[in-house]
Parts: C-alpha cells; structure tokens; sequence
C-alpha cells in the first residue's frame, strides 16, 4: 500500500541545502488556487511559457547600499595571510580578517545580532574571497559600502508565472518533485537561493515549458456511504448507453463514458447513499508521463487517508493514454486506459474507509504548450535602488 504524504509548499528556503527525495504524495501548493476549476476550460487549450530569468529582490539594506555605492569589489585588491577561523561569530571573523590585512572594517550582521560560530581554514588570497568564505559557510553572502561590511542572509528571487492555470500547477508540480519550496505571491514565484540554486530552479521551469504537451485532468473528489453497504455499479451500467468501457475491482470499478455523462454519475451516486463532496481541483504534472499526486479531495474537506496519482502519455488517433492509482487503498487499484480528452472517467475505491468509499470523477484534458525555448541563464544580482520590495502574502495567484 503506498503511503500518504502530506506536504506545502509555502515557504522559503535556501536550495544550497541538501535535497532530500522527494516524498511519495503531495497536494499542490494551496498558494496557487488549486482548489476548484472552471467547468469551461478549454478540453485542447493553449498555454504560453512565461519568462525563467529569474530577477533578485533588494532588502532594504541593500537597496542603501546601491544608493551609497557598493565598494564590495575594491577588496579584491587587499591582500590578506593565511587565517585559522576557530569557533569565532562570523561577523568577528569579518573584522579580524580585515584587521589582519590591515585594513580594519566594521562588520554587522542584517539583524544586528551577533552572527553564526564558524571553523575555517582561509588561504592567502584577497579580502573579497576571504569574506566569500566565511559567509558561504553558514549560506550567508556580504556586501560593502566604503565604511562597513554587511553580512546578509540568502537572496530572494522571482520569476514569472504563466498566464494559464494548469501552466502554474504544472509548474508548482515540478517544483515540488524536485523538493523546491518557494512562495507565490501575486503573479510570481518567490525564493531563496545562491546563484547555484538560482540555476537549478531555472533549469527546473525550463523543463516544464519545453514539453510540447501536458495532460490536466478536472478531477471532482466524493466519499460515498451506500444505503446497502456498497454501491451497485452494475446497476449505473444498465441504465445508461454512455458507458464506454467498464471494469470492476471487487467492490470497486474504473468507468469511462461520454462527456455527457458527468451529470449521470453524480445524480446515480446520490440515489445510491449519503455523499459527501470532498472538493475538486486541477492535477497536472510537469512531464505528461510522469505521475501527479493529490489528496482524495481539496481544501479542509480532502481526506488524509486516500489519494489520487495521474499519469498521461501521447495523444494518438483522438486518445491520450491515462495511467491510474488510487493511494492509501489496502487493496492495489491501479490500470491505464486510453481515453478521448473530455470523456468522463470514474474511478471508485474498492475498499471503504470508515464506512465511505472514495469516487473520483476525472476530465482529461490536452494542454498545448508554445513559447516553450529555453534562453541561457545570466545572473542579475542587483536592481535599481529604490525599488520596493514587495511583500510575501500567500495568497491565490487569481487563476
């Protein structure tokens, strides 16, 4: 039985850190409006890639620095002996290496508070790749304005997100995959990391936008308690023509019908028990043959023992091919299909949980993806002074 994870991805973090794999299930950050979706997205859309170059965020500190003039480049000319670095507070190091190459220098930390103990062994070399590193031992980075050395945190950046929802939760999704946290905020996504990490998560986006096609899926969650202990599925059969192909799984089945047949289903599960709408979302993976997870639901309603992972594939003779799991199951549910974009398929749990089998009902859709060219990465670190920094709210990005 695979095991549920759950996992956000609201947050910041330097991706100089090791990564840790990636876990098994997670939903979606709740950032990028993944709950819900429209019932007139397009069945064939179009998504347009955004931008990768990522742009750098100014503290408020920096951006005095800019004013005043960065002198960080004039210490590349000090040189400076050899160092034992031992158990002192990084900021202390700054100063005493600055004193050692005879040239004093007050250093403080961005939060005015004494900095990180370090164990270092610095070569002869200039006051500049001194001060490098000492601040990459604890992640950190520094500036100089002609009269003090600042020792700053991990830079913040941001990239663009596309214009098309599904895009962004694609996106979002590879992000995710490769254990990237990072905050959207508006219409941007906001990070920290070094420049190594900046191109990392460049490479990673460009990944995204150079599939020329993804496979969203609408995907409706319910948790159905039948009036006689299970639902009659053979009984849905007999009464429609829309069905396509059927398969039951012990108690359980995978159904595909008609796009018509959405309505049908849920007014068939109505008649059958109490149900509970568990919420909806868009599931898309960043690689349209690689799977996309998500709780059996969405929001405070989503169930924490049973999820969905969704695979698509190429789209041949009018079909995509649909690779199916239903997570957290004692009893394996798995299959691929190939359905048409639009059609309704039905996927209901064979084993209930606390009485309730979980019902997913999904719409496969074709996402077509232009503008996807992948340009060569060339770190900005600076922007223009006076620039405001803008504010990390967690929001919906208004998809």
């Amino acid at each position: 039985m695979k095991k549920l994870v759950s996992a956000a991805l609201i947050a910041s973090v330097a991706l100089s850190t090791p990564v840790q794999a990636a876990p098994q299930y997670a939903p979606v950050a709740a950032a990028v409006s993944e709950c819900g979706y429209s019932e007139e997205a397009p069945i064939f859309g179009v998504g347009m890639a955004a931008g990768t170059t990522p742009t750098p965020i100014l503290l408020q500190i920096e951006q005095q620095i800019v004013a005043k003039g960065d002198k960080s480049a004039m210490l590349r000319s000090v040189p400076v002996p050899a160092t034992n670095v031992e158990n002192w507070t990084s900021d202390y190091a700054l100063m005493r290496l600055s004193q050692t190459a005879g040239r004093p220098i007050w250093a403080v930390t961005e939060d005015g508070r004494p900095g990180e103990i370090i164990s270092a062994q610095i070569p002869a070399t200039n006051l500049a790749d001194a001060f490098d590193r000492v601040a990459a031992a604890k992640g950190k980075r520094w500036r100089f304005d002609g009269e003090r050395v600042y020792l700053l945190g991990g830079r913040e950046w941001t990239l663009p997100m596309p214009a098309s929802r599904d895009l962004a939760l694609a996106v979002a999704d590879a992000l995710q995959k490769n254990n990237v946290k990072a905050v959207i905020t508006g219409n941007m996504i906001r990070f920290q990391a070094d420049d190594a990490g900046v191109a990392r998560i460049k490479g990673i986006v460009d990944q995204v936008y150079a599939q020329q096609r993804l496979n969203p899926y609408d995907v409706k969650f319910f948790k159905v308690y039948p009036t006689k202990g299970q639902v009659d599925w053979t009984a849905l059969v007999e009464r429609t023509d829309s069905v396509e192909t059927v398969s039951f799984e012990g108690k359980g089945v995978t159904m595909v019908l008609d796009p018509t047949a959405g309505a049908v289903i849920e007014t068939f599960l109505a008649r059958e028990g109490q149900v509970q709408a568990l919420g909806s979302t868009t599931m898309v993976s960043a690689q349209a043959s690689m799977g996309s997870s998500h709780a059996a639901g969405c929001g405070g309603t989503a169930s924490s023992t049973r999820g969905l992972e969704l695979a698509g594939g190429a789209y041949e003779r009018g079909r995509v091919s649909l690779s199916y799991a239903i997570l957290g199951s004692p009893q394996e549910q798995a299959g691929k299909l190939a359905v048409t974009p639009g059609a309704v398929v039905v996927l209901a749990d064979a084993v209930p949980d606390e009485g309730g089998y979980m019902v997913a009902i999904i719409r496969p859709r074709v996402l077509e993806l232009q503008g996807g060219s992948p340009m060569p990465y060339q770190p900005q670190p600076t922007q223009m002074p006076g620039q405001p920094v803008p504010q990390v709210v967690a929001a919906n990005v208004g998809y």
